[in-house]
């Protein structure tokens, strides 16, 4: 008995092939990946009855502020240039297409998160219609690869068409803000 102890001490202290360590990276992003799915899925839903849009990927109701889970989109004073050089207020668009969307209709929200600012962050939808992921399907959006991988194909559908922001050159919102020091504070919210 003690000899079989210690045969499986020492298979653990063994290298593991390069092969195994690739296979159990995949096994834990296929897990990590599942446990978000479920963490989605199992989310409660909140309705706002009375949205205002802020820009292209805020929303207030009252006092909530809730972002739109996955998405970038140019902020509100930001501006890009279109396919000739001109500029052109590249977030006010964005704004008003969400708004578009929106159209007074109630927002349905799956709650994600709430972020360091103390926003709600979540998966939003107006009759069926995904809004998070229909703002990156128009242009007005990037998918934010660095909280999420969902819009990412969304994304390269708008940029290989040209739409919205994709038209010509802009800088990726999250650069925007840094290079502009941009914050929460800095922004004045449209009037609807």
């Amino acid at each position: 008995m003690s000899e079989h102890r210690g045969d499986s001490i020492r298979w653990l202290d063994r290298p593991r092939p390069v092969w195994r360590k690739i296979a159990d990276g995949l096994l834990f992003i296929l897990l990590a990946g599942g446990a978000i799915l479920i963490i989605r899925t199992l989310s409660p839903q909140t309705i706002y009855s009375s949205v205002h849009v802020l820009d292209g990927d805020s929303l207030r109701d009252g006092a909530d502020e809730i972002r739109l889970y996955g998405i970038d989109a140019p902020e509100y004073r930001q501006s890009c240039k279109d396919g000739r050089g001109n500029s052109y207020a590249c977030g006010r668009l964005a704004t008003r297409h969400l708004r578009q969307l929106i159209s007074n209709v109630p927002v349905s929200c799956q709650i994600i998160d709430t972020d360091r600012y103390d926003r709600t962050v979540g998966v939003c939808s107006v009759n069926g219609l995904e809004l998070n992921e229909a703002m990156v399907k128009a242009g007005w959006a990037v998918a934010y690869t660095r909280h999420s991988l969902s819009y990412a194909r969304a994304e390269r559908d708008a940029e290989k068409a040209g739409r919205g922001i994709w038209q010509g050159p802009f800088e990726r919102p999250e650069n925007w803000r840094q290079t502009n020091q941009v914050g929460l504070s800095d922004r004045q919210p449209p009037k609807d």
